[in-house]
């Protein structure tokens, strides 16, 4: 770096800063002083990862006490990822060894790898070490409260379930068998929301990617709980995509009330999307008496509608719904259609909606077991989906649009003479 580009103005500087790698930034701002403080904010990103308590919890505790890096982070970051810790990784190995066999429980057994196995092995040997350590910080409430304390302006806290391992065939062990790991007894979104507010901070938005039933055990017998229930107050949007296929899973009261507790707990929410991955369809008893009186965002996925519920939580929501989604969705009661269905919302919301989808596959449980599947016209956060343009390439009556188009726009019934699939998902 020579003299002459050491003395150009902060703002040209700052425009090469713009416009290069992340590699040759950092070479930049090794060259002076000046340099270094020009790439300050493009080392920092509005979201920071935690992928792991024991690396990631002391590097934002060590931007904290950088004098530069401090005030930026300060004002920069606004969410913070956490990678889940709700699944056990030594179940993940059994799978990984048992996988050949037919086992009920993924016991132990004699188990001689192959060097593919062997390389798998030694990732997930080394991620179980990791973990060890991540556990002793996390159970270390003041470092994270510290952390917390780093990033003032922090409102979103999201919390994944990403496959962030290496090795081939341990990846695609973790896509196929990733939900059979869930049976740790945590509560991750609890302590983390229950550690943000003790730090002062005042989180609106919270999404879980991998929610398990351990959450839904009553909720007066964890003190975990009873502290989320005081940090969610303040929550504008909730994503929950809660998993569960243990076969003693309760489905009935027990899983529902503390759900609706949750829900009551949060009198600010705009936007609501809930997606249930469990071995039966859940019913919506939470929605009963719940009002959000700034709810324009609803999402359900996965559920079992029983109507009266249903249509008294969008009577009570009229005036405010503008959007509304219903996935992976089936109607029990014997005398109720798909059809009905869409013309009582019609009738109801046609007037305030902006946009509506009916995706994935809906069953009506009358006289004839009747299911359609369509394919999905937005994406999570509403925008227009690659699968909706798709789908106008399909047969007539596929695409979903025209649903929608009925609902919002007064357009001709299309619900009308649809291919019953039913039977391929008997």
């Amino acid at each position: 770096m020579t003299m002459a580009t050491d003395t150009l103005p902060f703002e040209v500087k700052k425009l090469i800063a713009d416009h290069v790698d992340l590699e040759t930034l950092r070479q930049l701002r090794l060259a002076s002083k000046t340099w270094a403080v020009v790439g300050l904010d493009l080392l920092l990103l509005p979201s920071f990862s935690i992928r792991s308590y024991a690396r990631d919890i002391p590097r934002l505790l060590q931007i904290g006490n950088h004098p530069e890096l401090s005030q930026r982070a300060a004002r920069i970051v606004r969410s913070v990822v956490f990678q889940t810790f709700d699944w056990e990784p030594d179940i993940l190995r059994k799978i990984l060894t048992n996988r050949h066999i037919a086992v009920s429980n993924w016991e132990d057994n004699d188990f001689v790898p192959t060097r593919a196995e062997q390389y798998a092995l030694d990732e997930l040997d080394a991620f179980i070490e990791q973990r060890k350590l991540d556990e002793i910080v996390r159970n270390n409430r003041g470092s994270l409260e510290a952390a917390f304390r780093v990033v003032p302006q922090l409102n979103t806290i999201v919390i994944a379930c990403e496959n962030d391992f290496k090795d081939p065939l341990l990846r695609k062990v973790w896509s196929e068998f990733s939900l059979e790991t869930y049976r740790y007894n945590l509560f991750q979104m609890g302590e983390v929301m229950c550690t943000a507010s003790l730090a002062g901070l005042t989180i609106e938005h919270l999404s879980h990617q991998a929610a398990t039933g351990a959450m839904f055990g009553p909720v007066g017998r964890n003190p975990n709980k009873l502290a989320f229930c005081s940090a969610a107050t303040s929550l504008k949007s909730l994503d929950y995509n809660i998993t569960e296929l243990q076969l003693n899973f309760e489905l009935g009261e027990m899983f529902s009330m503390p759900l609706k507790t949750y829900l009551l707990s949060m009198p600010l929410l705009e936007e609501l999307s809930l997606k249930f991955n469990t071995l039966h369809p859940v019913g919506i008893s939470f929605l009963s008496s719940v009002t959000f009186p700034n709810l324009h965002s609803l999402t359900l996925n996965g559920v079992n509608f029983r109507t009266e519920i249903l249509f008294s939580f969008l009577e009570r929501h009229k005036y405010s719904l503008k959007r509304l989604r219903f996935k992976n969705a089936s109607i029990i009661e014997p005398d109720q259609s798909w059809k009905t269905y869409l013309e009582r919302i019609k009738e109801m919301l046609g007037g305030q909606l902006e946009k509506f989808e009916i995706s994935g596959t809906l069953r009506s449980k009358g006289e004839e077991d009747i299911a359609w599947f369509f394919w999905p016209i937005y994406e999570p956060d509403w925008s227009e989906s690659d699968e909706g343009a798709k789908a106008l390439l399909r047969p007539v009556g596929w695409s979903r649009k025209d649903v929608e188009d009925y609902v919002i726009r007064g357009g001709v019934s299309p619900i009308e003479n649809e291919p019953n699939v039913a039977d391929i998902f008997t």
